[in-house]
């Protein structure tokens, strides 16, 4: 019986710094018509590995040879993909236009890739949408003039980042005089502010202000609130009222305009 052996052609990789490990999920990378025709009449094999394709050709002949040979039978020069998102919440924790959805293009030809080592990121062109997220194309001609011997072709997908706005209701009617928000990080909350909510429910209000802070799958802040008790001696000390805030909701965005600059801001209440 005998062994058919496989050579790697190249990898397309999903990657998104929201989740922890970097690997993008809720995204489905499926071949196109004209790559499925490929890899039945070609035999090519496509093995998925967490968010990785990685496509593999019969090893009885070079990258180049083979992939001029299918060239000149079939008159195509690229691999293609669909990319299409499975989870909604994509749209959320992504850094995308808020607003209204776009498709996207990514091309091994586009000249706005970058190489790092063994791995090309692609650029995305936003185009109109047609149904899918994404479409994928892989040149022939890109793979083999290719630095390395196995491109590792990126999409590099970024978190969404927010302005997080805390209100503090004090329902209890607890003493909580001289409030503020520890943050343990290089950046500090402002305020905080009076303000009266759009239920008319009076509020203290924290925010980030211009320090936008990104989504994650993972939390990776620990705020808490503390207020200033006074002690012996008209010694004040810390007190912390909670002890680690929440972090924003997926759902909850609320667009804001200061200084005729749009942007997005995380709401979130906290009743003590």
């Amino acid at each position: 019986m005998s062994v058919i052996a496989y050579k790697p052609l190249f990898r397309l990789e999903l990657l998104h710094d929201y989740f922890e490990n970097g690997q993008a999920k809720g995204l489905i990378l499926e071949p196109g018509a004209n790559t499925q025709a490929l890899m039945q009449r070609y035999g090519i094999v496509i093995n998925t590995v967490s968010s990785r394709k990685e496509v593999y050709f019969k090893a009885n002949e070079t990258v180049a040879d083979f992939l001029a040979y299918i060239k000149n039978t079939t008159s195509l020069d690229f691999f293609d993909f669909s990319l299409r998102v499975e989870d909604p919440n994509f749209y959320m924790f992504t850094a995308l236009p808020f607003a209204e959805k776009q498709s996207y293009a990514y091309a091994s030809s586009h000249p706005q890739n970058e190489t790092f080592g063994n791995n090309i990121v692609l650029a995305g062109v936003a185009e109109t949408q047609d149904g899918s997220f994404a479409k994928v194309q892989i040149y022939f001609q890109d793979i083999i003039d290719a630095v390395s011997e196995i491109p590792n072709y990126q999409l590099q997908f970024r978190a969404r980042a927010t302005r997080w706005d805390y209100y503090i209701i004090n329902r209890s009617n607890l003493p909580l005089e001289g409030l503020t928000l520890e943050t343990q990080e290089d950046f500090t909350f402002e305020g905080p502010k009076a303000v009266t909510l759009e239920n008319g429910q009076d509020a203290l209000w924290f925010t980030s202000g211009n320090q936008l802070l990104p989504l994650s799958e993972v939390p990776h802040y620990k705020f808490n609130l503390l207020t200033q008790l006074q002690g012996a001696g008209e010694r004040t000390h810390s007190q912390k009222v909670i002890t680690g805030l929440p972090v924003p909701n997926l759902s909850n965005f609320r667009i804001f305009k200061e200084n005729g600059v749009e942007g997005l801001s995380s709401p979130m209440y906290i009743y003590v």
